[in-house]
């Protein structure tokens, strides 16, 4: 009986040892795959983070730029209508630029009213 069975022991016993070789083998391939998907995971990780943090800085600037747009409105808004406040006292620093915008408007208004040229008496 055993003699008989020899060669199907001998096969199984020897396909159980090939079959965990084999088993190692593709084991050691998928670590080795899985070690390079995360590298390759990672980088790609680190190239959005970095495209994020520029992407932050960049509305963090655009902002700050926003911020300080509308600060210098308010400052130039205030200082004319103090300007305009103190339209009928001596000029000073406070109605120097109102002032100076009055009589720019006033110019360009009488332009308008300017005759055609020189020797024109008409008007």
């Amino acid at each position: 009986l055993y003699q008989a069975q020899r060669h199907r022991i001998a096969a199984t016993i020897q396909a159980h040892v090939r079959g965990r070789a084999q088993r190692k083998n593709f084991l050691a391939a998928k670590a080795a795959v899985i070690m390079i998907a995360k590298h390759w995971r990672r980088l790609a990780a680190q190239k959005r983070l970095a495209m994020m943090r520029q992407m932050y800085t960049n509305i963090n600037l655009a902002c700050i730029r926003w911020i300080r747009r509308r600060q210098r409105a308010y400052r130039v808004i205030a200082a004319f209508i103090r300007g305009y406040k103190t339209r009928n006292l001596p000029q000073n620093k406070d109605n120097a630029k109102f002032l100076q915008f009055q009589r720019h408007c006033w110019l360009l208004s009488l332009r308008d009213y300017l005759p055609p040229a020189i020797m024109d008496h008409s008007w």
